[in-house]
């Protein structure tokens, strides 16, 4: 029998989704953060409930042969990477046996083939945007960081061992500024007081530009220009913007921004693309799979040659753009205003005429395009596609999809619906566009049945 608060020793057998480790105990399942399979630890119970309990580790007795040496000092505190003690391959391992549950969960795709996960070129040192918070410790100082695992409570940190160079060099002058301005308030949640929220670093590989975004609570901010003078002298740094959110929650960017220093966007390239992208814009976070899997998604087009594709959620438009390349008629439709500014913008700059851009969310505006697409290019955020959308395709008799996804379980959810209504999916290709993440991407290629 368990008891909450005693200590017990377990052979952790699986992992979680998010990457803590698994042990049954008496018949319940435990689970142990920072563990992995073939771990054996001692434990504090510190939770118990109907189905599941909680364990704190007290000490690993034996370690798992898949374990690696983290890099980062705080892995076991910061919520940001989920599997930085796994060994690489075992990462891999692991973010396949995700997706091959999700779709497991359906009878339907049971049956359906999954390649191996294309690795990540760099398993470090790769990510380009950061979104640190604010908070103020039991000490007085302010910590900087992102949150700590399942808790508000900010890790403070130092240098992030996934982040690009760049953006731990901005990191560093932010705690330089930090420390000098002692006097500086951070905004509370509970009372709604004081002003300091959040911090954005986003970069650009070619161009080595990077974005530096305060985010406050007040417009009536005083110390940005001391943050300007400190922030600018990172080799780089392009852009500095003051960011306004005063409304209560965890969205991280409100809606109005000012440009406190250099310009508003940011330049990159990609496959002989030129690109502009600005705070709320959304770009792949790893430029170098970013590349490998626009190249993967132009040989399905170039495969299926088709006369017109129809990109939703196309963010700022690159994928778009080297589609178009290809094919003779191309519609982008987005729901964020910044991106399809961007969007517009960039394949003007590129002198790319057969795009048309729509504003507005994708299942609202279909209804506004005239055109039934050949194919048609999926790439939703985590939520997937609106079943609304999911009719549209099944309704308009689109020959070919191809479903860009950065959710497993949404992926599967969204096949599932396709495959019931006379899509076969020929191919699903994972690629580790987030290493030492639990997080995965994948293209799925579905063809509508003609018999």
């Amino acid at each position: 029998m368990l008891n909450k608060n005693k200590n017990y020793v377990a052979k952790v057998t699986d992992l979680q989704p998010h990457g803590n480790g698994l042990a049954v105990v008496f018949g319940k399942t435990i689970i142990l953060p920072g563990t992995i399979p073939g771990d054996e630890v001692e434990f504090k119970l510190i939770k118990l409930t109907a189905s599941y309990g909680v364990g704190k580790v007290l000490r690993v007795i034996t370690h798992s042969s898949k374990r690696a040496e983290p890099r980062c000092p705080i892995l076991k505190i910061c919520g940001g990477c989920h599997l930085q003690h796994l060994a690489y391959e075992e990462q891999l391992r692991h973010k396949y046996s995700l997706i091959r549950g999700y779709l497991d969960s359906y009878p339907l795709l049971k049956p359906v083939a999954l390649n191996p996960v294309i690795p990540a070129e760099n398993q470090f040192g790769y990510r380009n945007k950061a979104q640190f918070a604010f908070q103020k410790t039991q000490w007085g100082d302010i910590a900087v960081g992102l949150y700590s695992v399942m808790s508000h409570r900010v890790a403070d940190t130092v240098k992030c061992a996934i982040q690009d160079a760049s953006v731990n060099q901005v990191l560093a002058m932010v705690r330089k500024w930090l420390y000098k301005n002692p006097q500086l308030h951070v905004y509370d949640e509970q009372t709604g007081q004081g002003e300091l929220r959040h911090i954005v670093i986003r970069s650009a590989a070619s161009t080595g530009e990077i974005m530096v975004a305060l985010v406050v609570a007040s417009e009536t901010f005083s110390e940005a220009r001391t943050l300007v003078d400190t922030v600018k002298k990172v080799n780089g740094v392009a852009s500095i913007l003051l960011n306004i959110n005063a409304e209560p929650g965890n969205t991280v960017l409100g809606q109005k921004t000012m440009c406190l220093f250099g310009k508003e966007t940011l330049t990159d390239t990609c496959d002989g693309i030129e690109y502009e992208f600005s705070l709320h814009s959304f770009t792949q976070s790893d430029p170098v799979m970013a590349k490998k899997l626009y190249q993967y998604v132009v040989d399905l087009i170039i495969e299926n040659q088709p006369k017109s594709v129809l990109d939703l959620y196309c963010g700022i438009g690159v994928m778009t753009m080297l589609i178009a390349k290809k094919v003779p008629q191309v519609i982008g439709v987005e729901m964020v205003a910044d991106a399809v500014k961007n969007a517009n913008a960039n394949a003007e700059k590129n002198g790319i005429k057969n795009i048309d851009f729509y504003l507005g969310d994708v299942k609202d505006v279909l209804s506004d395009i005239q055109m039934i697409p050949d194919l048609i290019v999926l790439d939703p955020p985590r939520k997937g596609c609106d079943k609304e959308v999911l009719e549209y395709i099944s309704h308009s008799k689109i020959k070919t999809i191809i479903y860009v996804s950065c959710h497993p379980q949404t992926l599967a959810r969204d096949l599932a619906a396709l495959v019931q209504n006379n899509y076969e999916i020929t191919s699903i290709q994972p690629f580790d566009n987030f290493a030492q993440t639990a997080h995965v991407e994948s293209v799925a290629v579905l063809q509508l049945k003609t018999a």
